[in-house]
C-alpha cells in the first residue's frame, strides 16, 4: 500500500521523444496532473551557467561532452557541473514537494544509466508510479532531433545508448507513430489498476 494519494506518471525516453504524449496524456487524464521536466528547472537557471551551443567548456552547470560511437556518429553526452548537480536534486526535492501537497505529476525524464531509474525508484517508492519507456528507433529519434531545431544533434543518439539501462516499464512505447489516444489509454488503464 502507497502511502501517497498522488499518482506519478513516470516518462523515461530519450530527447524528443517524450513531450508530446504528456501533453496529450495530460489533457486525456480525468484527474489534474502537473507535467514537469528537467528543462523547466534548468530555464530558470542563468544561462551562462550552462553550455547548450557544445563548445565543449566544462560548467558549473550543465554541460557536453562529445564522443564518437564505434560506427563513427558523433554523440554529445550531457554532464553536470557542481550547480547542476544541485538543481537536479532540487528537481527531485521540488517532484516530492508536489506529490506529498497530493498533486498528481507526470514527470518527463532522460535517465541517464541503470543508477539514474534506480534511484528515481527509491525515490519514489512510496507513490503509485506508473514508469512509461519511450523505446523510439534511432533513425526517428534523430529526425525529431533535427526538425525540432533547439537540440543539440548527437545527444539523442547518446542517451539512446543508455537510458533503458536496468530500467523495468508497466509501459513500453516503441512506435511513437502510433496513435497518441492508444497510448495514453493504455497508461490509464495501468493507472486505473
Amino acid at each position: 500500500m502507497k502511502d501517497s494519494k498522488a499518482k506519478i506518471v513516470f516518462l523515461n525516453g530519450p530527447s524528443s521523444s517524450k513531450s508530446t504524449l504528456a501533453k496529450h496524456l495530460q489533457e486525456k487524464l480525468s484527474e489534474s496532473y502537473l507535467r514537469i521536466g528537467i528543462d523547466q528547472m534548468i530555464d530558470m537557471m542563468p544561462e551562462k551557467l550552462n553550455d547548450y551551443h557544445a563548445d565543449m567548456k566544462k560548467r558549473d552547470g550543465f554541460y557536453w561532452e562529445k564522443s564518437q560511437d564505434a560506427d563513427g556518429n558523433n554523440l554529445l553526452h550531457l554532464l553536470h557541473g557542481p550547480y547542476a548537480k544541485k538543481i537536479s536534486e532540487l528537481y527531485q526535492a521540488f517532484i516530492l514537494c508536489m506529490a506529498n501537497s497530493g498533486h498528481n505529476i507526470i514527470v518527463d525524464e532522460v535517465c541517464l544509466g541503470e543508477h539514474n531509474f534506480a534511484h528515481w525508484q527509491k525515490v519514489l517508492a512510496t507513490y503509485t508510479v506508473v514508469y512509461v519507456g519511450f523505446k523510439i528507433p534511432m533513425e526517428e529519434l534523430e529526425k525529431r532531433e533535427k526538425q525540432r531545431g533547439d537540440r543539440v544533434i548527437g545527444s539523442s543518439r547518446a542517451q539512446h545508448m543508455h537510458v533503458h539501462d536496468g530500467a523495468v516499464y508497466d509501459v513500453e512505447i516503441t512506435d511513437i507513430a502510433l496513435d497518441l489516444d492508444h497510448c495514453s489509454d493504455e497508461i490509464i488503464r495501468i493507472l486505473s489498476k
